[in-house]
């Protein structure tokens, strides 16, 4: 049985890592897909409650066929569903 390697660190916000995996020397697969938050991913001030949104959850289908990713959607508090996001 092989061993297992991992590295734990911390990411800076608003950056984008690119990462490779070696496999017997060689690099292999890999991509710039590792998210960092930015401080706009969280509620900001002025963010009422109320209009908190339900854990949304989607299941991948292609690429990464079962994976499932959870996400919210956050409304601003100046947000009037009367009125049309759009012109």
């Amino acid at each position: 049985m092989g061993s297992l390697w991992f590295h734990a660190g911390t990411l800076a916000t608003g950056k984008a890592y690119k990462f490779h995996y070696l496999v017997n020397g060689s690099v292999m697969g890999g991509a710039l897909n590792i998210p960092a938050y930015t401080p706009d991913s969280y509620a900001q001030p002025g963010f009422r409650k109320e209009n908190s949104p339900k854990k949304m959850v989607h299941v991948s289908k292609s690429i990464y066929p079962g994976m499932e990713t959870n996400y919210w959607v956050y409304l601003p508090a100046q947000y009037d569903p009367g009125n049309p996001l759009h012109s």
